[in-house]
């Protein structure tokens, strides 16, 4: 793991915690506190309990959660993230300002298509996820190859 962690030390990291599961968060907490990389990641979760436990645990961590019901997140996990992933469907004008104004960074996801791409950001957010990044990145004007 050394190896991989150390190839590019600049490189920012977005680990996810599928399982609700908070003694798998804290072992992964030990792990980005061992390998001394807290200030390069952002931790996700689906989960109110691994959010609240790292919040507690690592106040300093960068956390994110995600938006995929027809009403957002409850007022307490937004009060827990730093950023938040809402599914596209639900990435309305309105909730992306929600979030805004509490100061949480909005990425809407999964954008895979040019009309959804030019939506999201019209609509103010501030980053996608995508299956696609050759064509986002084609569509932006962007080279999708890393500088040299």
């Amino acid at each position: 793991m050394d190896a991989i962690f150390s190839v590019d030390p600049a490189k920012r990291l977005l680990i996810e915690v599928k399982e609700n599961n908070v003694e798998c968060a804290a072992a992964l907490l030990e792990f980005v506190r061992t390998n001394e990389l807290l200030e390069r990641s952002m931790i996700s979760s689906f989960h109110l309990d691994v959010l609240a436990f790292l919040r507690k645990a690592e106040p300093a961590a960068k956390l994110h959660g995600n938006d995929v019901t027809p009403n957002g997140v409850p007022e307490e996990v937004a009060g827990l993230i730093d950023s938040i992933g809402i599914q596209s469907k639900f990435a309305t004008p309105e909730r992306i300002r929600h979030y805004k104004a509490k100061g949480i960074k909005v990425d809407s996801w999964v954008i895979n298509d040019r009309n959804a791409l030019v939506r999201a950001i019209e609509n103010g957010t501030e980053s996608v996820t995508t299956d696609v990044p050759d064509l986002v990145c084609r569509w932006l004007g962007r080279s999708s190859l890393p500088d040299q």
